[in-house]
Order: structure tokens, then sequence, then C-alpha cells
């Protein structure tokens, strides 16, 4: 019997059909910076855990995550996304994953802020 082909392997077999998927990630990591730890790798992994390299884009209404990136309505608006029935980007690979990086820039940015802890006593 042979083996089910793993998700990375349909993203392999899909990335030899489809280069406009990897020019729009390659596209989008140019948000990223030699500061950054974040490339297009980051963005890869978060389109395969997100939306299973682009196998599961189904939509969950207008408000719910959606997409490629699986980002919410107010969250992909907030990064310049066209959110409605007539018109999702977060279904359109070029504008999600511009979205995410940016966002995905913004919340390393966060992270990475050094904080002071202090005890209670």
């Amino acid at each position: 019997m042979p083996k089910k082909p793993s998700d990375v392997d349909i993203w392999i077999d899909r990335e030899k059909k489809n280069e406009h998927i990897r020019q729009a990630l390659e596209n989008a990591s140019t948000y990223f910076d030699h500061n950054d730890v974040l490339d297009v790798h980051t963005l890869e992994a978060v389109y395969g855990k997100e939306s299973s390299f682009g196998n599961l884009l189904k939509k969950r209404g207008i408000v719910k995550p959606a997409g490629a990136f699986q980002l919410d309505k107010v969250t992909a608006e907030r990064y310049g996304l066209s959110v409605s029935k007539e018109n999702d980007q977060r279904f359109d690979i070029d504008y999600a994953s511009i979205a995410a990086a940016r966002y995905l820039k913004d919340i390393d940015y966060g992270f990475s802020k050094e904080t002071i802890l202090t005890q209670s006593r």
C-alpha cells in the first residue's frame, strides 16, 4: 500500500507547479530586515501551520479567521486587507503574505523588547 503524502510532500509538489506562491512569500519577506530573526522560512512555516500549505483555506465567515494565514477580520483590516463578501484579500496569497509578514514583524518586535521583572515581597 503506497504511503499517503505528507503536507510537506504536497507543498513541495505544489511549489514545483506554482512558483507564484513561492514568489509571493519571498516578496513579503522583504518586510524583514537584517535586525530580524524572521525570514521567508518563517512565513512558509506559518503558511504551512495555518492553512496546511494552502490546502485548507476554508472560509469561516467574515469575522472569524480565514485564508492562507488564518487572519481574523480586525487583524486583516489593520494590515490593509479588504475583507468583505465580495472581496476577501485574506485568500489572495500576494496580499495575505504581506499582511502576515508585517504582523509577524510587529509581534516579534513586541516580544523582543527588554523587560524588567520585579519580585513582590
